[in-house]
């Protein structure tokens, strides 16, 4: 009776962890994902439950553009898609009232005035961080299946941000004096205001959950090897469900907490294999398929608009296109004592994003020309430094780990590079 009742808690603990914990929403623009490893699960009748609180934050300035092909220098993170073009920013909005709104009248006598280099246009400086607390769950049930769950929960702030302004400072007209622009500059906040900008749009400071997904996976241990210690490879399918808040369209800087709404299928597959007892070499690849989705957001609705100020606001369905994930790493096991040593590296792709607006007054094709639906790339290094307390016969397991994700390259992304550790525990289960 006493058996039967540990294991009804434990069935229930299990499925508790599973539905309130979230996975694989880790690849944003705007810092590198964390190493994904493989470590072998053990493929018998005994459960195994695995916990790991990981911790990490980072920060920024800077940012990496595709307009940098040929170049190394670093640009203002708010920058990479584009300067801010106020000289367009009006054109199309399809609310603007030109005969009675004094906004909407300085917005258009502004576009009237001549296209000249970086006339109307600002540079946004400011200052990107980070804080994440992760919480990854695992349980094995028998014969090599194992249901694996992870709960990501951000702080994202946009801080100290300065509007540089561009615009010409020589005698030719029009420059940074012109009437029409000074004009803007005067009533800039109070066009934000008429357009549904916040006050804080100055500054974003968010906390909240990313999004909820489960995976459900199967793995193969194979040890009868005279060359290898073991091969270890396993498949992983999951649910994706939009749990966290979509970007707020009423400030300018806000960060997107997950996938803005989106569903979506990650599907995942990890190698690794074991030599001389201390090496271990593995992999990791993954792409998530989302499915479409339509919500309200900030449009934009001239060929000339850049930047991330956009003040029309509009419906569309959204092709989100895919995310891949892949990783290679090398292991050093327990070679001090219960010390190991990992050194990975990760490449992480969104393909571009597609737009159907569904507001008859805004264009489809000028919005998909918005240069923050092109995607994005980036190249990470990852170091992780690892001490477990195992005994011969403990049936937990505790480790704690240090560890540094290097942001060393790719387009349209933050030059983030995170900093953290974590704490888990593995709970072998004998009845």
């Amino acid at each position: 009776m006493i058996v039967s009742s540990s294991k009804r808690a434990i069935a229930w603990y299990s499925l508790f962890l599973c539905f309130f914990t979230q996975t694989i929403d880790d690849l944003h623009f705007y810092r590198p994902p964390r190493l994904q490893v493989c470590e072998p699960r053990i493929v018998n009748n005994c459960p195994l439950t695995t916990i790991n609180f990981n911790f990490r934050g980072g920060g920024t300035r800077y940012g990496r553009s595709d307009v940098q092909k040929h170049m190394c220098k670093e640009l203002p993170e708010m920058n990479i898609w584009g300067i801010h073009n106020m000289h367009q920013l009006g054109v199309g909005v399809p609310t603007k009232d030109i005969q009675n709104n004094v906004n909407d009248i300085i917005l258009t006598q502004l576009a009237f005035e001549p296209a000249r280099c970086k006339f109307a246009q600002f540079s946004i400086e400011s200052k990107f961080s980070i804080v994440e607390l992760n919480i990854d769950f695992y349980q094995n049930f028998i014969n090599g299946f194992f249901i694996e769950a992870h709960l990501p929960v951000r702080n994202l702030r946009v801080d100290c941000p300065e509007f540089i302004d561009l615009s010409p400072t020589d005698g030719i007209r029009p420059n940074v004096n012109t009437p029409e622009w000074q004009r803007f500059l005067g009533n800039f906040d109070s066009i934000l205001r008429q357009y549904c900008f916040e006050d804080s749009c100055k500054k974003y400071n968010e906390t909240n959950v990313g999004d909820l997904s489960i995976l459900f996976g199967y793995a193969i241990n194979y040890y009868d090897t005279e060359i290898l210690d073991y091969i270890d490879a396993t498949i992983k399918l999951g649910v994706l469900f939009p749990t966290s808040p979509e970007r707020d369209i009423k400030n300018i800087f806000a960060l997107p907490l997950g996938y803005d709404g989106h569903w979506g299928f990650p599907i995942i597959f990890d190698f690794a294999i074991g030599a001389y007892e201390w090496l271990t070499f593995g992999t990791h690849l993954q792409t998530t398929i989302f499915v479409d989705h339509t919500r309200e957001m900030r449009l934009k609705t001239g060929r000339a608009q850049s930047g991330i100020i956009k003040l029309a606001r509009g419906c569309a369905k959204e092709d989100r296109g895919l995310l891949w994930h892949a990783a290679l790493y090398l292991k050093a096991d327990h070679v001090v004592r219960g010390m190991s040593f990992f050194f990975g590296y990760s490449f992480a792709k969104q393909t571009r994003r597609n737009l159907t607006v569904q507001t008859p007054s805004i264009d489809t094709c000028i919005a998909n020309t918005d240069r923050e639906l092109d995607g994005w790339k980036m190249h990470t290094l990852h170091y992780v430094f690892e001490f477990d307390f195992a005994g011969e016969s403990s049936r937990a397991c505790p480790r704690i780990a240090l560890f540094v994700d290097q942001h060393v390259g790719g387009k349209q992304v933050f030059k983030t590079t995170m900093f953290g550790g974590s704490f888990g525990i593995d709970f072998t289960w004998k009845f």
